[in-house]
């Protein structure tokens, strides 16, 4: 929980962190790279990463960009490392394309979707047919790829930093480690 409330504290009261950054970035660095051992502990700290790249350029201050700028060396790989399937969940992933090959593929199953807004799907007063449930087409609740998992967290993490610190300063990190 401490994880959680320093990402709230970073996002709600950016003054509060400046003073403690360094040591913060420190701490949430080694928890984001604990992800064997304390999954969600690793889960919670990655939310650091994509909460700071996010943040207004009125809240961000320079010491804060520097001092996340500084671990980018260490954090890349770590963000890499979390993105990595296990083995269990490769054997899930072949396991399953191997069913789906067996079952053969139709083609509204290629078939784009495209997503709408939340205003696009009004609010639950404005059902017209009384069906609020329009994405269950199959008739199954599997929300595992919804899952907001580590790996997830790490991938939105890599590319917030990217985005917020340029190629120039996150490519001669990660090209050696893919």
């Amino acid at each position: 929980r401490v994880c959680r409330s320093v990402v709230t504290l970073l996002t709600a009261r950016t003054e509060y962190v400046e003073p403690h950054i360094e040591s913060l970035v420190a701490f949430m660095l080694q928890s984001t790279a604990d992800g064997v051992a304390h999954p969600t502990v690793a889960l919670e700290a990655a939310e650091f990463w994509p909460a700071f790249s996010y943040l207004s350029d009125d809240a961000c201050t320079p010491k804060m960009t520097e001092a996340v700028g500084a671990v980018l060396p260490q954090l890349i790989p770590i963000l890499l490392n979390n993105m990595v399937y296990t083995s269990d969940e490769v054997a899930e992933l072949l396991e399953d394309n191997a069913a789906d090959v067996a079952a053969g593929s139709r083609a509204h199953d290629a078939a784009p979707v495209f997503h709408k807004g939340r205003s696009a799907h009004g609010t639950a007063g404005d059902a017209e047919d009384g069906d609020d449930n329009d994405d269950d087409r199959n008739g199954d609740d599997d929300d595992v790829d919804n899952e907001w998992t580590l790996r997830k967290c790490s991938a939105a993490g890599l590319d917030s930093l990217a985005l917020a610190y340029g190629p120039e300063r996150v490519l001669p990190v990660l090209l050696p480690c893919l």
